[in-house]
């Protein structure tokens, strides 16, 4: 690469581009209507993977101009990241800190905090990948869930200026096969990963850096003036319309059931390197950017970003579930918020006098009292939240809505653990998912003494050669095959037990973005039918065993979060009947579920939970004062003994009652 065809390409593309203003618009408005809720806008998180390819080429350009001119400086490079991304990001964080300690429980206080140390270290991808999971608090509840993407960015450009610095002075012309070949490596391990570790591949640098070095590649391709890189006249009207296209294509098709990133991420990636290579002001595609309104938003985009999330996250906290005039509202609010932070607090960091010392005591002091306010959160949240509203209250509540792991929470996944047997020699199997875990409180409440042995495992329903593919995760459906395997032969070596109680809400195994894993090794569509048969199986396997078996069905549910309406309504000092619902509106996962099992042949032992807690076409959410939910589905740990208590589990589940007098919902 000639320094005179880097500076003639770098000079060629220096002047500012409203063709990419507008392309952040496209880009935020996308991720802002997704968040948001509007079911149209589905495949808008891909609005992220838009701006780190804008931000790949945009600062690959940069640096390769500076280093071609000799005047690159590492220092130099970081502060003016430091400037671009700390001020808006700090302000947001302090405007949070006051509505976290108002209106978060306590425990997603503790939560908030320990996000907010990782946050401000840039790390915050590294926090979200190892938290969230089954079990883990509603995502659209987390204030600060959006800062990931901050985090693999600004890894990323804490390695790659030091790559391009060493392969430019070393071997400068082995720069661009050097990136292509980065490029794929991250983009097949994206890909892969998809497979084994979906969660690693959506928030991890090394499968999301391809998307940025996808930029850097343009960048290099135009700095070398490469004829790639040059689109010539009469393509550039239909290549900016197609990379448009394609973006909004994956804005409309996709869904969070699209396995994503790796090959799904191609489209809008591309379509954004298509617009940033293709549109000029000339094109219909540059005069759509240029667009005074488009441009606006482009312009803040960036603290549009950072304050949106916040703004669904605490209305949706503090709120029933904001509709979409709400909604509208929120994203008005958002747009003022973002347009304020970029004309009174990005704006101003950009002037000269915030540099050096000055910028580098604003950021430590900024980063280390985050820190520490964070890290006391963490570890003592009481010090903060005993002053807030309605404390006591909170941790009420708070210990109605504790997860529900049954015996221990060691029995989800963890196999032989003495903590998750009552006896040396039980009678009873309790064998399922987490829609088994929360009758275990039950069967003890209405047996003390009860012999019981726990085998759960979050998401794995008790059906023998089939489990369920969700967003490509193959390797959690191979390990559900094995556990349920290994159950059966675990009860082989159990002589003592008599009774075997299967329990799950099936819903994983009917949606139709999964796909079924079966025995052999094949992928199939999802196939009420084929559940229907595994069920089947695994009931005649266990009828071989002379085992008293009976399936239990999931609670009611309308398909909202009955455990956050409780909860909410307490903190309001409203009535929880507000959070009961009619029979008639039960949801159509619940229904379809209930029809599986209706589906079994006559004779089959089910308990319908739905009979128990729908009296006169009216469904409780609550007993009193206790909470019969903890979230949308799952019982509380008080619900279960209630109801244990209430309609004796043990006997119900044991036969001592007629329960194949079934009222087929």
């Amino acid at each position: 690469m000639s320094d005179q065809n880097v500076a003639q390409g770098l000079a060629a593309n220096s002047e500012h581009r409203k063709e990419i203003d507008g392309l952040r618009a496209i880009a935020v408005l996308s991720v802002v209507f997704c968040h948001a809720g509007f079911a149209v806008f589905a495949g808008g998180f891909v609005g992220v993977d838009v701006f780190f390819v804008i931000s790949g080429y945009l600062i690959t350009s940069i640096i390769l101009r500076e280093l071609d001119a000799g005047t690159f400086s590492l220092r130099r490079f970081y502060e003016r990241r430091a400037r671009r991304i700390l001020p808006a990001l700090f302000l947001m964080l302090a405007v949070c800190l006051p509505l976290a300690w108002w209106w978060l429980w306590p425990a997603d206080f503790r939560d908030f905090a320990k996000s907010l140390v990782y946050v401000v270290l840039f790390a915050s991808n590294i926090h979200f990948f190892k938290e969230i999971g089954y079990f883990a608090p509603d995502v659209e509840l987390r204030p600060l869930l959006h800062t990931w993407s901050l985090g693999v960015e600004e890894q990323y450009y804490i390695l790659f200026p030091l790559i391009l610095m060493f392969v430019w002075r070393v071997r400068r012309h082995w720069l661009a096969g050097g990136v292509v070949v980065l490029l794929m490596l991250s983009l097949l391990g994206a890909q892969l990963g998809l497979a084994r570790l979906p969660e690693a591949s959506f928030y991890l640098l090394p499968a999301r850096a391809w998307e940025l070095i996808l930029g850097a590649v343009y960048a290099l391709l135009v700095a070398q003036r490469h004829p790639v890189a040059q689109v010539p006249q009469p393509w550039r009207n239909p290549l900016s319309l197609a990379g448009l296209g394609m973006i909004l294509c994956a804005v409309f098709l996709y869904s969070p059931a699209t396995p994503f990133p790796g090959l799904s991420a191609l489209m809008p990636t591309l379509g954004a390197l298509l617009v940033i290579a293709a549109a000029t002001p000339e094109t219909l595609a540059g005069k759509l950017l240029a667009w005074r309104p488009v441009q606006w938003v482009g312009l803040c985009s960036y603290s549009i970003y950072l304050w949106h999330q916040p703004v669904f996250a605490f209305a949706r906290y503090r709120l029933d579930e904001p509709g979409m005039p709400l909604m509208a509202a929120l994203i008005a609010l958002t747009l003022m918020l973002g347009y304020l932070s970029w004309r009174y607090v990005e704006g101003p960091f950009r002037r000269p006098c915030w540099q050096g010392r000055r910028l580098a005591a604003f950021a430590l002091v900024g980063m280390a009292a985050f820190i520490v306010f964070g890290m006391t959160g963490k570890h003592r949240a009481d010090i903060f939240k005993r002053f807030a509203p309605a404390y006591e209250v909170q941790i009420g509540v708070e210990r109605q809505l504790s997860r529900n792991y049954g015996l221990d929470k060691a029995c989800d996944e963890l196999r032989g653990n003495p903590q998750c047997q009552t006896a040396d020699n039980p009678e009873v199997l309790l064998w399922g998912d987490s829609y088994a875990m929360h009758l275990a409180d039950g069967i003890i409440a209405s047996q003390p003494d009860v012999g019981l042995v726990q085998r759960t495992e979050s998401g794995c329903a008790p059906l023998l050669g089939i489990a369920p593919v969700r967003g490509g995760n193959l390797s959690a459906a191979e390990a559900c095959l094995r556990f349920n395997e290994d159950v059966l032969a675990e009860l082989k070596r159990m002589p003592s037990i008599r009774y075997v109680v299967l329990a799950s809400p099936f819903a994983q195994y009917l949606k139709s973005e999964n796909s079924l894993l079966v025995e052999d090794g094949r992928l199939l569509p999802v196939d009420s039918g084929l559940v229907l048969k595994a069920l089947q199986e695994t009931l005649r396997r266990l009828e071989e065993m002379q085992v008293s078996t009976v399936v239990v069905s999931p609670p009611p549910a309308n398909g909202g979060d009955l455990g956050k309406c409780l909860a909410r309504s307490v903190l309001l000092e409203r009535s929880l009947a507000h959070c009961d619902f009619a029979q008639s509106e039960m949801s159509l996962e619940r229904l379809a579920v209930y029809r599986l099992l209706a589906a079994l042949p006559s004779g089959t032992r089910v308990v319908w939970l739905h009979e128990l807690m729908c009296q006169g076409g009216h469904c409780a959410s609550h007993d009193g004062n206790t909470f019969l939910y903890l979230d949308e589905g799952h019982l509380s740990r008080d619900g279960s003994v209630l109801l244990g208590k209430k309609y004796d589990f043990y006997r119900l589940f044991t036969g001592g009652k007629a329960l194949t007098d079934r009222e087929k919902p």
